[in-house]
């Protein structure tokens, strides 16, 4: 992929700098959708393994009697639910930025990438618009409350760029294509 700056210089056609830079939006756009997944995992791991009374407070509200299984039990439970949800989110996130970045490297990509993300992004607005409205928090702190609330909320801004970007390069090329540019 050639270097956007360079084309500059070289005083490059406007519509192929604007290509460019849509690729250069995807590429980044992709990779930290990953990072942000990869994120997501360890925050939750780093959660259960330091901060064992906010879990016990998940097990409270999802068993307030505690007749169903010991308290070890749920605890062991909770971990493996959780763990598989946030390989689910992993597993999601992974394929929307392994996608935008092979769109952005010029491989033909099929349309649903795009859907997923889209519809991936709405559901993560409206759940992290719920968890603030509800107020209720796993964590003692306001402060790791929310600092989570930022990166979650900067998780899908960069969500709303790859789709942007991404209709924007597709829109830009099929300008560049049939000779409307």
């Amino acid at each position: 992929m050639e270097n956007l700056t360079s084309l500059i210089s070289r005083g490059q056609d406007p519509s192929r700098r604007t290509i460019l830079r849509y690729q250069n939006l995807l590429n980044i756009t992709g990779r930290g959708t990953i990072t942000f997944g990869i994120w997501s995992v360890v925050r939750w791991v780093l959660y259960y393994m330091f901060d064992s009374r906010d879990l016990e407070r998940i097990i409270r509200k999802a068993d307030p009697t505690g007749e169903v299984i010991s308290r070890q039990g749920s605890r062991i439970l909770v971990f493996w639910l959780l763990l598989l949800v946030m390989q689910i989110d992993l597993g999601i996130r992974m394929y929307i930025g392994r996608s935008a970045i092979a769109e952005s490297r010029g491989r033909k990509k099929k349309s649903i990438y795009l859907g997923v993300a889209a519809l991936y992004t709405v559901m993560s607005f409206i759940s992290l618009i719920g968890g603030v409205l509800q107020g209720d928090t796993y964590t003692s702190s306001w402060i790791v409350e929310a600092a989570t609330f930022l990166v979650d909320l900067t998780a899908e801004v960069v969500l709303v760029e790859l789709v942007y970007a991404a209709c924007r390069l597709r829109w830009h090329r099929w300008e560049e294509t049939s000779g409307k540019a």
